[in-house]
């Protein structure tokens, strides 16, 4: 299977994407998504840093993810390995279409790749405590759950990969 991540430049493209989102967190069991998260706003700023990607599998559009640079607020969390350079992995999601269908290990496994081909040695990523499927697969996939936290009004595990 071949997994392509397209930098997304277009904000056009934004209504699109949140009606991604919204219909992946509703497929999906645990999902706290609605319809003020993940926004316009955010993703507008994850395009204007670079770090807004759509997934593509075997050219079909498959998902988004934000890789890049970390949010201010988890740079004081207690990470097990004190990376040098970790990318934080965020607003993750498959179509709804395309969930449970084995795809989110390789686009993981994808992810990975790309990250460290740009000089990351981690990846964090945080998974709010009442989405076990997710967790459940980040756990799978070889993500060290570190502990919780309480951000933007939710409670989150934040888990850590070592690239």
């Amino acid at each position: 299977m071949e997994i392509i991540f397209e930098q997304v430049k277009d904000k056009n493209k934004i209504p699109a994407l949140l009606d991604l989102c919204r219909a992946a967190g509703r497929a999906s069991n645990g999902s706290s998504w609605n319809d003020e998260y993940p926004n316009s706003e955010i993703l507008s700023r994850d395009i204007d840093e670079g770090q807004l990607f759509e997934i593509y599998a075997d050219g079909e559009c498959a998902g988004i993810i934000c890789m890049g640079e970390e949010e201010e607020e988890l740079v004081g969390l207690p990470w097990q390995h004190p990376a040098h350079h970790a990318s934080e992995f965020s607003r993750f999601c498959l179509a709804a279409d395309k969930q449970g269908k084995g795809l989110a290990r390789p686009v993981l496994e994808a992810a990975f790749s790309h990250a460290r081909a740009r000089g990351y040695d981690a990846a964090h990523i945080l998974v709010t405590t009442c989405h076990e499927q997710a967790l459940a697969l980040y756990k799978k996939i070889g993500f060290v759950c570190l502990g919780e936290a309480h951000l933007w009004d939710e409670d989150f595990y934040f888990c850590e990969y070592a690239l």
